[in-house]
């Protein structure tokens, strides 16, 4: 039977009694089921819903993280929050249009009507929805890049840091006395230049070196050339650290009062035979990859 056929049955005045009969018996306490595209519908928008909310989290741990960005991803952030309160505006009427639709009732074509309006109108808000995440998914990396290239800006500072730090050490190792610059030229900076510097002081070897002549200065009581030498010192550890990908130094921890031990300690002259730390000539360093102690920490023991 077509269409037409069907809408001639209602110009028969006993189909449209027995029609209003049954309309009439079972209006109170039958509701129409809910047309399977429309729980279709609701299934997409409930999965749309859980892709956001990782999303929404995310962005507030990264926000977290980012307190210290420039202004300008400040001022991203604050584009991100706006684009976050407008999906969140669009999720909101998408929920009321999915209520809406819900609550329909079949009421022939009126009903086939009122429901091809609603699906255009839910397409509509889901795509205008999907439209919206996207933006803010575009947001996220831009975030996320503005953070790498403050990240990347800040190493580039400590480098130039680094760098600026190195040539102030090296004018001021010109102060130190002939017979220390003789000692360390044969082997640690061959050229009295600043590339020499720098490329000598990186060199694992050139610790031991520095730390013998520093030794000399301090025992032999030339205070300015130690001070320099203990900077130069320093400064050329952190570099060897930073060239290394496993072996990495650091200076012994001593102080005094501290009780003596002669695994990492070495007697200064004029020591008592046993006794705490009275006076730190010298820290030592040991290789933090295998615990190896390089040079013991030279104290006075009294």
């Amino acid at each position: 039977m077509n269409k037409d056929e069907l809408l001639g049955l209602l110009d028969d005045a006993d189909v449209r009694k027995k029609i209003l009969a049954i309309v009439n018996q079972q209006a109170d306490d039958v509701q129409e089921p809910i047309p399977e595209t429309i729980k279709v519908e609701s299934q997409r928008a409930d999965r749309l819903l859980a892709e956001v909310d990782p999303w929404k989290q995310k962005f507030d741990d990264e926000r977290q993280r980012a307190k210290i960005l420039q202004a300008e991803l400040k001022a991203e952030g604050k584009r991100a929050d706006k684009l976050q309160r407008e999906v969140d505006t669009w999720k909101e009427k998408f929920n009321a249009e999915r209520r809406r639709a819900d609550k329909l009732k079949i009421d022939g074509d009126a009903w086939i009507k009122q429901y091809e309006h609603q699906q255009r109108r839910a397409n509509e808000l889901q795509g205008k929805l999907e439209t919206w995440i996207k933006k803010f998914n575009d947001e996220q990396e831009r975030s996320e890049k503005l953070q790498k290239d403050f990240d990347d800006a800040e190493g580039k500072l400590s480098r130039l840091e680094d760098f600026n730090r190195g040539f102030e050490l090296y004018q001021k190792y010109q102060g130190v006395g002939s017979h220390a610059q003789q000692l360390l030229s044969a082997g640690v900076f061959t050229r009295n230049d600043f590339t020499s510097f720098i490329c000598g002081g990186a060199q694992v070897n050139s610790l031991e070196t520095i730390w013998d002549v520093w030794r000399e200065c301090v025992m032999g009581g030339k205070n300015q050339d130690a001070k320099i030498l203990c900077e130069v010192f320093m400064y050329c550890l952190g570099l060897v650290n930073a060239s290394k990908v496993q072996a990495s130094y650091s200076i012994l921890p001593v102080k005094v009062g501290d009780p003596f031990d002669s695994d990492i300690h070495v007697e200064a002259p004029g020591s008592r035979a046993q006794g705490k730390i009275s006076e730190v000539y010298l820290p030592g360093y040991r290789n933090n990859y295998n615990q190896r102690i390089i040079k013991k920490s030279i104290v006075k023991v009294g």
